[in-house]
């Protein structure tokens, strides 16, 4: 037993001379495998569950049958605005 006590009081028991490069290392290469593996869960999820949502979401946003057929298709009245001479190219 060291006489202060502790047998490490003036340096680290391991006795190795890497530092903290090892930790350093492994600790970033953890960060950037569980970022990864998030990514690829949530894109796995996504990709899973989107066939579901995807009609659920066209039936909510699109407008109903009978608004449609009234009003012509933003296509419809660019070419009608171009064949009457109102759009040049």
């Amino acid at each position: 037993m060291h006489r202060f006590g502790h047998p490490w009081v003036y340096e680290h028991v391991r006795g190795d001379e890497f530092g903290w490069w090892p930790g350093t290392l492994l600790s970033a290469l953890s960060t950037v495998f569980l970022v990864a593996l998030f990514i690829g869960l949530a894109w796995a999820l996504l990709r899973w569950v989107f066939p579901y949502i995807l009609p659920i979401m066209a039936d909510i946003f699109s407008r109903p049958a009978d608004q449609a057929s009234q009003e012509p298709s933003a296509l419809e009245i660019l070419r009608q605005r171009y064949a009457a001479g109102e759009i040049d190219a």
